[in-house]
Parts: structure tokens; sequence; C-alpha cells
């Protein structure tokens, strides 16, 4: 499946915009922000994002965008590709906290191969391996761009990650 953003899933600050593509329980991976977890706006707990692509857009598996929000935990995207953030797109004060996943195979034109973070947006890498990801410029694994910024938790592991 091709999109301008997010191959799979769009998240924009009061929707989710889902694509044909994950191959995950729908109903089991994703649920809107509860009372006592506000900050995050969609939840994604558990699924696998497999060859999604937004070939001249933002974010081959999932884009954040306009100051949306998304919890990312022990899940796979492999195979993504996107002119930036082959695997995943924050940009414009987004927030992005990836927990316990892993990013493999995934490609961007431009950069940010796994993951790209730009204009504002706040992401935090949190138990998260990026592996064999590659970008044309730069990041092959992770880019940040203007002011955004980059927060690496726990343990995380980038192998094999480079700009081709």
């Amino acid at each position: 499946m091709e999109a301008g953003h997010g191959g799979a899933i769009f998240v924009y600050p009061s929707a989710l915009y889902g694509k044909a593509g994950v191959s995950a329980d729908l109903d089991a991976g994703f649920s809107a922000s509860s009372i006592a977890d506000t900050a995050y706006h969609v939840h994604v707990t558990g699924c696998t994002f497999d060859g999604n692509v937004a070939k001249s857009g933002n974010g081959g598996g999932m884009a954040v965008a306009s100051m949306g929000s998304v919890k990312l935990k022990d899940s796979v995207f492999r195979r993504c590709e996107a002119a930036l953030g082959g695997g995943v797109a924050a940009f414009d004060a987004s927030l992005l906290r990836i927990s316990g996943s892993t990013l493999h195979s995934c490609s961007a034109s431009a950069s940010g191969g796994g993951v790209v973070a730009g204009t504002a947006a706040v992401v935090t890498l949190d138990g998260s391996v990026l592996d064999n990801c590659t970008a044309g410029r730069q990041g092959g694994g992770v880019a940040t761009t203007g002011t955004s910024a980059l927060a690496m938790v726990g343990w995380c592991r980038l192998t094999l990650s480079s700009p081709r």
C-alpha cells in the first residue's frame, strides 16, 4: 500500500486514519487514550507493520502530525519505506514514544531510515532495536531535523544502520 503520509497509519490530533497492510488485529492493537494517560492520543501495542510505503511522504509505517501523540509498544516495523522516516515519522510538534519495539530493514530516500523527528517533534526510544535501516542522505537509523528532540532511554540498539 502506498500513501502520502503514514503508509499504514496517519495520526492527526483527534483522528486515526488506518490503511490496509497492518497485519495485526486492530481491535487488540489500537485504542484511544484513556483518562489516566491523556498525554497520548493513540496507543499501538503488539502490531506488525510490514512493507508499508509512503514513497513521497513521511512515515512508511506510521506518521504522527500536528501535535498528535502516539505511544508504540512491543511492535514491529519491517521493510517500510518513505521519503522521511522509513518506519515512523513525527513532525509538527508531535509526541512519539517507541518502547520495546523493532524497526528492521526500513528505508528513507532522504533522512531517517528507521525514525525521523522533524519540526519540533519529541521522540523517545526506550528499549528498542533499529536494525539494517538505511537513508539516502542522513540518519540511517534515526534522524532529527530543525528544532526536534530525541531521547534514548533504557537500552537501545542500532545495528547496520547507515546512510546509503
